[in-house]
């Protein structure tokens, strides 16, 4: 379940914060980065959870990633215009990461992009 929620932290927010579709993140650049710093978090958390999460499955689900479509995009792309899952996804990044202290800048950076946007709604 955390490779899952994992793969959704990075791939999902990233491309909603965007405003793109799979192919950004395909290549290197700026949203790719930020993809992979957001998995990065969520292994740093399961770690401190003790949930198993390894760098194998980060490398694992970043190909996953690689191999979707590059016209598709995730659901938090689809739901422009609607409320997300960011109180899930980054919001409880947060909120697990604040028990041990760890900093989480990047899902931060998300959450409150996205929070930005659907206040708009």
């Amino acid at each position: 379940m955390w490779c899952k929620w994992m793969l959704n932290v990075g791939v999902n927010q990233t491309l909603a914060v965007y405003n793109d579709v799979f192919r950004r993140v395909h290549q290197e650049g700026e949203a790719r980065e930020t993809l992979k710093a957001a998995m990065r978090e969520v292994l740093s958390l399961s770690q401190k959870e003790g949930t198993g999460l390894t760098e194998q499955d980060f490398r694992d689900y970043l190909q996953i990633i690689d191999e979707l479509n590059p016209d598709g995009m995730p659901s938090m792309r689809q739901d422009r215009h609607r409320l997300t899952e960011v109180d899930f996804f980054a919001g409880t990044v947060i909120q697990k990461a604040a028990k041990y202290g760890l900093p989480v800048p990047i899902n931060c950076r998300l959450y409150h992009e996205i929070k930005s946007f659907e206040a708009q709604y």
